[in-house]
């Protein structure tokens, strides 16, 4: 089959036999519909986490005229619809995204049809911010035995709560756009306490990021957990924009997180990974290789807050999340008179 679009964007053709979608994703294909004629089997299966479900499906794919008898037995769990040709994916899980990949291409290997604005493909953004996708594992001392309400996922195993920047996100009871001056004061994270060495103290607030309008803003997105081929591979969706995926990979081995961020910080400002493609695929949803790494870029123009998450649903629950605030209020459109109104709207208590 040809992929000619993801995401809702439109992509220069690439043949592929397989495709390898995280939640959230979506592709365009064309069937190329060249073999001799028969019915053919499509196999669904699940990945990653969730190998051990042996969860599938199954379909055919017949061709006019043919016998409704497949060509072949049905597929197992681990074998493939066409078991006589090699599987050649888009997005392999974990890949490295060099040279050892040989069972497919990673998304920053897919080009658009349309190249990119010139301001997107400038050598230097105007801003350039991280999203670092970890979890803060609670021991009992600190769910237990004092008064705090900690947000977090009561799950077999260690009790955890998701995080983005050390921040286990907690929504504000209000909404930020039509009701920011409803929102109490110290819901939202003071962007002054995000640096890397502070993410281990993690924090529970309303994780709001403010990004300047008509601004390249160039997203280093990280998993904080070493490369792992077996491991979580977030998916990453965006809100209110696509992005311009500029390079993905994995960390050298050996190095501390911090010293991984440095690395790659030096790889993009001495353009080591090259220069910035002209044709960059655009997409709203990525995957994440455990332990690797994701270059996108964004442009501005499209004022608001908007939500950015992992779309497993157990992260988002959790905290793994956040809001790019786009923007003064005064660039955004204003809520019409008389619209409804949400909070918490808890009674006064009188704690004497």
């Amino acid at each position: 089959m040809t992929i000619i679009g993801t995401d809702a964007q439109t992509s220069q053709p690439t043949k592929v036999n397989a495709l390898i979608m995280s939640p959230g994703e979506r592709y365009t294909v064309v069937v190329n519909a060249n073999r001799n004629i028969g019915s053919y089997w499509i196999h669904v299966r699940a990945l990653g986490l969730c190998t051990h479900t042996a969860a599938r499906q199954v379909a055919v794919l017949h061709y006019a005229g043919a016998s409704n008898q497949p060509v072949s037995a049905i597929p197992r769990f681990n074998s493939s619809a066409n078991p006589n040709t090699k599987t050649f994916a888009v997005s392999p899980v974990n890949s490295r995204c060099n040279s050892s990949n040989t069972n497919g291409i990673c998304v920053s290997r897919l080009r658009s049809v349309n190249r990119a604005p010139l301001n997107v493909l400038r050598p230097v953004p105007d801003v350039q911010i991280i999203w670092g996708f970890g979890f803060h594992f609670y021991p009992n001392n600190e769910l237990y035995n004092n008064d705090n309400y900690h947000l977090f996922l009561q799950s077999p195993g260690p009790v955890v709560g998701s995080t983005i920047n050390g921040i286990i996100n907690n929504l504000p009871p209000s909404p930020l756009l039509t009701q920011y001056a409803d929102i109490p004061a110290g819901t939202i994270c003071d962007p002054e306490l995000q640096p890397i060495s502070q993410w281990s103290n993690h924090r529970e607030c309303a994780h709001v990021i403010k990004l300047p309008v008509n601004s390249v803003v160039e997203i280093l997105i990280v998993d904080t957990a070493t490369y792992d081929p077996n491991g979580i591979s977030h998916a990453i969706h965006l809100h209110g924009y696509d992005y311009y995926i500029i390079e993905q990979g994995v960390f050298p081995d050996g190095l501390q997180f911090n010293q991984s961020v440095q690395w790659l910080k030096n790889k993009l400002s001495t353009r080591q990974f090259g220069d910035i493609p002209q044709f960059p695929v655009r997409k709203d949803t990525l995957a994440l290789t455990s332990g690797g790494y994701t270059v996108v870029r964004i442009y501005t123009d499209n004022p608001g807050f908007w939500f950015f998450h992992c779309h497993f649903a157990y992260h988002l629950d959790s905290g793994m999340g956040g809001v790019l605030q786009v923007g003064e209020l005064s660039d955004m459109i204003q809520p019409p008179s008389g619209f409804p109104k949400c909070g918490d709207f808890l009674p006064s208590v009188n704690l004497n």
